[in-house]
Order: structure tokens, then C-alpha cells, then sequence
């Protein structure tokens, strides 16, 4: 079996395209890690946001209930002065 030398273009050539190769991989991880921190930005904005609708639509509702409750207390009100019965 031929030994080769550090030195031999075929092995220098494998070295040059191995350094490429881990300088390409080591750009591949840095963008990964740029992605995977806007994503969990975007992901705790969404949370926020989720959490204020919830908030909002839990006091609309709220609203409604109340609302619902002092019309029909006024109904009865009305239906009690006129003799009626609710």
C-alpha cells in the first residue's frame, strides 16, 4: 500500500475542501441559531398577543353576562309593575 504525503495535491486537496466544508457547516449553525432565536421571539409575541385577546374576550363576555343580567332584572321590574307574571 502507497503512503501519501501531507504534502501530495490529492491529500491537500482533501484538506482545503474538509476546511471548507467545516467553515460552511459552522455558517449553517450560526444562521440556525439567528432562526431559532427569532423564533422563539416570534413565539413569545404570539403568546402575548394570544393572551391579551383572551383577556379581552373574557371581559366582553363578562359585559354580555352583566348586561343580560340588568335586562332581564328590568324585564321582571316591567312585567311586575304592569301585574304580570314572569
Amino acid at each position: 500500500m502507497k503512503q501519501t504525503s501531507i504534502n501530495d495535491p490529492a491529500t491537500q486537496n482533501i484538506i482545503a475542501a474538509a476546511k471548507t466544508a467545516i467553515a460552511r457547516a459552522k455558517e449553517v449553525n450560526k444562521a440556525s441559531e439567528v432562526l431559532i432565536a427569532k423564533l422563539h421571539k416570534d413565539y413569545d409575541e404570539i403568546e402575548a398577543r394570544h393572551k391579551e385577546i383572551e383577556q379581552q374576550l373574557t371581559a366582553d363576555v363578562q359585559g354580555i353576562i352583566q348586561q343580560m343580567d340588568k335586562d332581564t332584572l328590568q324585564f321582571l321590574a316591567d312585567m311586575s309593575s304592569m301585574g304580570g307574571q314572569a
